[in-house]
C-alpha cells in the first residue's frame, strides 16, 4: 500500500492591498474637493457622466489643503512597504505626488487601467448605497487565457477578479502596476472618492 508523502502548497508572487481608515481626511478633504470639482475648467470627458480633476491643470498633491494628506500617505507608504519587506527610504525617492478628484454618476464607470507610479490608491470621500465596486485584476494575465476549470470558486487560489465594495473613509493603496477598474455605477446620487499616486 503506498503511503502518501507529506506536503505543503505555498502561495508565492503574492498581491498585497493596504485597506485602512482614515475617515477623518474623508471628511476635513469633502468641501475642498467638491471646491475643485465645481472649477470651470474641470475634465468633464474622462468619466462618461461624471467629473475629474485629472488631466487638467489641477494636482491637488501640490494644493495647500492637502498637504496634510501628502504627509499620511507617505506615512501610510512607509508602513506599507516596510511591512512587506521593502526599503521605503530608496522607494520614496521615486515618489510624485499626483492626486485627483473623481465623481461618478449614474452611468459613469471606469474601464481597466494601471497607473505609471509606484504606489496608487483612493479615499472614499462620499458612497451612497449602491455604489459601483471597484474590481482588481488578477496581475498573472496568462491566467486570463489558460485558466484552469474551478471545482471551488469560493477558494482565492481561483480568483481572477476581487470585488470591492467602497466605504466612506477607508483608504487603499496597491502597487501601480495592478489593474483595476470600476462598474457601471448605477444609483442616481454620485460617488466621490480621492484618488492618489504615489
Amino acid at each position: 500500500m503506498n503511503q502518501k508523502n507529506d506536503y505543503i502548497i505555498e502561495n508565492w508572487f503574492s498581491t498585497p492591498i493596504y485597506s485602512g481608515n482614515s475617515i477623518e481626511y474623508a471628511q476635513k478633504l469633502y468641501e475642498p474637493i467638491l471646491k475643485h470639482l465645481d472649477w470651470e475648467k474641470i475634465n468633464r470627458k474622462r468619466f462618461y457622466k461624471g467629473r475629474t480633476t485629472y488631466n487638467t491643470s489641477k494636482n491637488l498633491a501640490i494644493e495647500p489643503e492637502f498637504e496634510d494628506f501628502v504627509n499620511h500617505l507617505k506615512d501610510t507608504a512607509n508602513d506599507f512597504l516596510t511591512e512587506l519587506g521593502y526599503d521605503y527610504e530608496k522607494i520614496s525617492k521615486k515618489f510624485n505626488p499626483y492626486i485627483f478628484a473623481t465623481e461618478l454618476n449614474k452611468g459613469s464607470f471606469q474601464e481597466r487601467h494601471i497607473h505609471a507610479y509606484q504606489l496608487s490608491g483612493i479615499l472614499y470621500i462620499k458612497v451612497p448605497d449602491g455604489s459601483a465596486p471597484i474590481i482588481f485584476n488578477d496581475p498573472i494575465h496568462m491566467r486570463e487565457y489558460t485558466n484552469w476549470p474551478v471545482k471551488n470558486p469560493k477558494s482565492p487560489n481561483t480568483f481572477l477578479t476581487v470585488n470591492y465594495k467602497p466605504i466612506v473613509g477607508t483608504l487603499l493603496m496597491w502597487p501601480s502596476w495592478l489593474y483595476h477598474e470600476v462598474l457601471v455605477h448605477e444609483v442616481d446620487d454620485n460617488r466621490i472618492g480621492l484618488v492618489f499616486n504615489l
